[in-house]
């Protein structure tokens, strides 16, 4: 290499994923929503389990202000496997699950899954080394982006905030 650093390909179906999020931060914007602040970085290795088996949260350096949801999403992108896990997150969260909110943090799944992909695929491209993990991370990142929106109506949640 000549020091040129090369951004990986892109995974097969981007653009629709691409236009997805466009879509649905545009209604997120549009919906509008309070902010507070956030840890914004919710990857497993940032929880950590304490003596007395309380959870501990670690890594704020991308702590912002924002959609406290998106905490809740981003979370749940990582913990969440089942439709009834994603019930039980925001029913521990909120108290009930409502469909307003439901679909709120599936969509900050759909996101958070979008720009940790990205994250991946830039932070291969910027390291000097061959980062295995970067591209894995980013790749799984991606597939699961993909599955999310083959799984459920991105527009009909749109259409539920």
């Amino acid at each position: 290499m000549t020091g040129k650093k090369r951004m990986p390909a892109l995974p097969e179906g981007y653009e629709g994923m691409a236009e997805n999020v466009d879509a649905i931060l545009q209604a997120f914007v549009a919906a509008g929503s309070e902010t507070a602040p956030c840890h914004v970085e919710n990857s497993l290795s940032n929880f950590l389990l304490g003596p007395d088996g309380a959870v501990l949260v670690v890594d704020f350096d991308r702590a912002a202000n924002s959609d406290p949801l998106s905490d809740l999403g981003s979370l749940c992108n990582e913990f969440c496997r089942t439709d009834d896990d994603l019930s039980q997150a925001v029913e521990i969260y909120a108290g009930q699950v409502s469909k307003d909110v439901l679909a709120r943090v599936k969509l900050h799944m759909i996101l958070s899954a979008f720009c940790w992909g990205l994250w991946g695929k830039i932070s291969q491209a910027m390291t000097g080394r061959n980062e295995i993990e970067f591209f894995k991370y980013g790749e799984n990142q991606f597939i699961r982006c993909a599955w999310l929106l083959s799984h459920w109506d991105a527009w009909q949640l749109i259409r539920e905030i």
